[in-house]
This record gives structure tokens, sequence and C-alpha cells, in this order.
């Protein structure tokens, strides 16, 4: 969107609580983050580094979730152990 400024408000920042946004974020840094509002009166837009974070966190928790029933399911479909009985 050109002319336009984004602003990311410090709770959108990080997923912990931070005081001062110079600790997380220097002045040029380039970052992801989410679209989350457009004033066009005001000529900005509103992005959340928090959320990308959040759903990064949700999808890699689903996939680690996924991997676990995976080999939940490896292991109860495995053939038991035959021994010879003599």
């Amino acid at each position: 969107l050109p002319s336009i400024d984004g602003l990311v408000h410090i709770s959108q920042i990080s997923l912990e609580r931070i005081e001062n946004p110079e600790a997380v974020l220097k002045v040029g840094d380039t970052v992801k983050a989410v679209l989350i509002d457009v004033d066009f009166e005001k000529r900005r837009v509103s992005l959340s580094i928090r959320k990308l974070l959040e759903e990064e966190a949700a999808a890699n928790e689903a996939a680690a979730n996924e991997a676990e029933a995976v080999e939940v399911v490896e292991e109860a479909t495995e053939a038991p152990e035959v021994t010879d009985a003599e």
C-alpha cells in the first residue's frame, strides 16, 4: 500500500510482555507481520507480529500432535513378537 504507514503496537510485537520495543526491534529491522486493520482516513495500517507468532506456534503444536498420533498408531499396529515354545 503506497504512502501508508504501518504500525505495530507494543502489545503486538512479542508473545511475552515487553517494556521497551528497542529491546526487541531496531530501526531498519525487517520483520514479518500480519495485517490486522486498515484505517484509510489516517492512511495507516495496523500490523501484528504477535498474531503471526501465535499462528506459527499453533501450527507447530498441531504438527507435533499429528506426529505423536502417527507414532502411537505405528506402535499399536506392530505385530507381537512370536517366540518358539519348546
